[in-house]
């Protein structure tokens, strides 16, 4: 047991760090809520319909191989010369891309339309 104890001491910097403070943000959004609101509905819309943003390498035309990419190579190390191979399974990472990807057309449309 005194080995236990040892080792979560030894330990207990590495994986217990003080809290930082959280950056502040603010809402794209007007504060009336009428932004919010057509935000929710034109989603809603989106999903209902199916319809997938171009131009943001979601649909096929887009892919390289014409196939979702199932790997994304991330370049890292002083001279970014060594690449880290990142897992993207479709069933995950494509349903949260369009979902993004819908999020922030709407968005920058809500955002363009005032001016």
């Amino acid at each position: 047991m005194a080995a236990i104890a040892n080792i979560r001491k030894e330990q207990h910097s590495q994986y217990y760090h003080e809290p930082i403070p959280v950056p502040k943000h603010s809402s794209p959004f007007a504060e009336n809520g009428k932004e919010v609101k057509m935000f929710g509905k034109l989603l809603k819309e989106l999903e209902s319909s199916g319809f997938i943003p171009s131009d943001y390498k979601l649909t096929p035309g887009e892919w390289e191989t014409g196939n979702y990419p199932i790997f994304e190579s991330i370049p890292f190390g002083k001279k970014g010369n060594r690449q880290l191979e990142v897992p993207l399974p479709p069933h995950i990472w494509l349903t949260r891309a369009i979902q993004w990807v819908r999020c922030l057309v709407i968005m920058d449309s809500i955002i363009d339309s005032r001016q």
